[in-house]
């Protein structure tokens, strides 16, 4: 009996030892499923019907620089700011810089977009050609990068719902990237949309997007 209970004692630390081991790795496969890298199919909350899937916003043309809201339309008719770029008051608030503008669509864009007609969601456009990069921040708000092939200026929708394109597509200005959301540090859906351009040192600086939706009376600055 002795030398029976030895054994067992002795077995103990080993089966401990097993199933702290076997508990790591399950606590590892489980951290790399939710912490990965997301996938852009995972996150697609909702098909595009197939007379959108190829749609283009004929407001849009071809173009490296942006020059229309992300809404589409002409100027803001379509577009209503909630935050302006470098705002005071969002400083005052939030404790940081504003270097983007917080949009929503306007009762005209509900009245009169096509697409939001045809699916009942807030569609986001590529403001510009370019390639795609997606991306998490750690607060878990989803966005999309579209640099122009120049590689001189990029746009940036941030808290995107769900996107239905993914990094290294090619997109046009005018194709449809997204849907308006409010992912990550957000208060109610919206989308936040940052312009940067590339300056003479190569480095990447904010810019006011105010300047890239252009109006018959106005003309893209610097370009």
């Amino acid at each position: 009996m002795k030398k029976s209970a030895f054994k067992k004692h002795t077995e103990l630390p080993y089966i401990i030892t097993i199933a702290l081991f076997l508990s790591l790795i399950l606590n590892i496969f489980l951290f790399l499923k939710v912490f990965k890298t997301p996938d852009i199919n995972i996150l697609e909350l909702y098909q595009l019907p197939i007379s959108l899937i190829n749609y283009r916003n004929p407001e849009f043309v071809d173009t490296s620089v942006p020059n229309r809201s992300p809404f589409g339309g002409e100027g803001y008719n379509y577009t209503r700011i909630t935050a302006n770029y470098l705002s005071m008051s969002y400083k005052s608030e939030f404790g940081q810089d504003h270097y983007g503008i917080d949009i929503v669509p306007t009762q005209d864009y509900y009245k009169n977009q096509p697409v939001f007609l045809s699916l009942g969601r807030a569609l986001v456009y590529s403001t510009l050609n370019g390639e795609v990069e997606y991306l998490s921040d750690e607060f878990g708000a989803n966005y999309l990068v579209i640099t122009n092939p120049q590689k001189t200026i990029r746009a940036m929708y941030v808290h995107l719902e769900a996107s239905y394109v993914n990094t290294g597509d090619i997109v046009r200005a005018g194709e449809i990237i997204g849907v308006m959301g409010s992912t990550g540090h957000a208060i109610g859906k919206h989308v936040h949309y940052a312009i940067q351009i590339k300056n003479q040192n190569g480095y990447w600086t904010y810019a006011n997007p105010n300047n890239y939706i252009v109006t018959k009376q106005q003309t893209i600055p610097g370009f």
